[in-house]
């Protein structure tokens, strides 16, 4: 396959043409050359991408690049500014799970040993996995100018007892460690929420994803996730991806993930995300299905708040 040329520059003008070129209604031309400065014309294409017609004979779902009769700049933004609401508000209802998620495999693995972590032959991991995971701990360890991280450097030589170095890890390294936890400690800790090891791993990788996303400012709208493990035990996220299998990984069903970590630790607010779904712009052609939505999601127990 030969090589496509690099695409040539265009000014906020230029691509407001182009838009419009291909079938984009824009009924402000000087407010959609600020959002054009302000956002990014390759960001906001994540947005009108459902906007594009479909390209017909096509085994996959293809697109054209020309627009559908109904795409209307005004509803690019307002899907991109709910959007942007769904991120803040994934990130803020992140947070006091990720913390109670420290605390316990701090509390689990203390008991087991309090510098397990820094022990590779009492973990279940490969000595590569183990290598990895910590050249980012001793990274983060050296880079940190926490004061408990600074006191354990002058007193302990630097050895945090796992219970101190649950807080200055990243949802990523705290994911990895519970995968390689001993299995009695990772089946305690999946108890304390209402899961089987297997599931926690699961969900804790596919939450990790999703938070990256809103840490960095990433589309959580029409992006696809990784599909978390149906749980056995958890029936009221089971009955949500049952609604909806075909759509299991799509944004949804990870913010119902979302909403039972927060009604399991009690910590939170369970009425943040269904606040924010409620918000989802009308817009013929893009109804809330796309995120994974089912029709009646509002009557599922974990969004009724």
């Amino acid at each position: 396959m030969s090589e496509k040329p690099t695409k040539t520059f265009k000014t906020y003008d230029q691509q407001i043409e182009l838009l419009k070129s291909r079938g984009m209604k824009i009924r402000d031309e000087s407010r959609a050359a600020d959002l054009l400065k302000n956002i990014n014309y390759y960001r906001l294409s994540g947005y009108w991408y459902p906007f594009r017609k479909l390209l017909p004979g096509e085994d996959v779902a293809r697109r054209s690049d020309t627009f559908r009769s109904d795409a209307d700049f005004d509803d690019v933004i307002r899907i991109y500014n709910f959007d942007q609401s769904l991120r803040t508000c994934v990130f803020a209802c992140m947070a006091p799970i990720e913390t109670a998620l420290r605390a316990s495999l701090g509390h689990q693995l203390g008991k087991t040993d309090p510098l397990i972590h820094l022990k590779e032959d009492l973990l279940e991991a490969s000595s590569k996995e183990y290598e990895l995971w910590r050249e980012k701990y001793n990274r983060t360890l050296q880079d940190s100018r926490d004061d408990f991280v600074k006191h354990h450097k002058l007193y302990y030589s630097g050895k945090l007892p796992i219970w101190v170095a649950t807080e200055m890890l990243d949802w990523g390294s705290l994911s990895y460690l519970y995968g390689f936890s001993p299995i009695n400690d990772q089946n305690a800790i999946a108890d304390e929420f209402g899961l089987t090891a297997v599931e926690m791993k699961s969900w804790l990788k596919s939450l990790n994803l999703l938070r990256n996303r809103a840490a960095h400012h990433g589309r959580m709208f029409n992006n696809v996730f990784s599909a978390p493990r149906k749980p056995r035990t958890a029936k009221q996220v089971g009955q949500v991806m049952e609604a909806n299998v075909d759509s299991v990984d799509r944004c949804f069903v990870e913010l119902t993930l979302v909403q039972y970590f927060l009604l399991k630790t009690g910590m939170g607010n369970l009425r943040l995300l269904p606040s924010v779904l409620r918000g989802y712009p009308n817009i013929e052609c893009l109804p809330i299905s796309v995120t994974g939505a089912p029709f009646d999601w509002q009557d599922f127990e974990l969004w009724s708040y």
